[in-house]
């Protein structure tokens, strides 16, 4: 699981998407932000993972291809971490 904090620009609005994400549940947090014309870009991450929120901050999430790799990684700790959890 990612918990991400966004925003559009520095200082502005921002919101929380848990990844991974439903149908639509992404495009209706994203639409929650004003357009000020900037992008929608990473503030924060929740994760499991040490340091992950260091590689993942200002990634753009208009990128459908980005935004994709972020739901893959993000239903991929899951998978890791329900095994873990089995074995433990």
């Amino acid at each position: 699981m990612l918990m991400l904090t966004l925003s559009r620009g520095k200082g502005q609005e921002s919101i929380r998407l848990r990844l991974p994400s439903g149908p639509g549940e992404a495009e209706k947090a994203l639409a929650l932000l004003e357009n000020g014309g900037s992008h929608t870009v990473i503030r924060d991450v929740e994760s499991n993972v040490p340091n992950l929120d260091y590689r993942l901050y200002d990634i753009h999430l208009e990128d459908q291809e980005q935004f994709q790799k972020l739901q893959r990684l993000a239903e991929s700790l899951d998978e890791i971490l329900s095994v873990l959890v089995v074995r433990g």
